[in-house]
């Protein structure tokens, strides 16, 4: 479930999005993150909210 979803759109060359945002996990506990991408792709998580402690 995504909240909210966004409709991207599919397809084409040359074409790229980048999605930022805030998590905020409602429990303590373990958490899986996945992304798909067709050339290159990351996901960074960071304990705070600067860039240098991404991981």
């Amino acid at each position: 479930m995504c909240s909210p979803c966004w409709n991207l759109p599919r397809g084409g060359n040359d074409y790229g999005v980048r999605i930022r945002g805030y998590l905020l996990p409602p429990v303590d506990g373990d958490y899986r993150f996945w992304i798909a991408a067709d050339d290159r792709g990351a996901l960074f998580l960071s304990t705070d909210e600067t860039p240098d402690e991404r991981s």
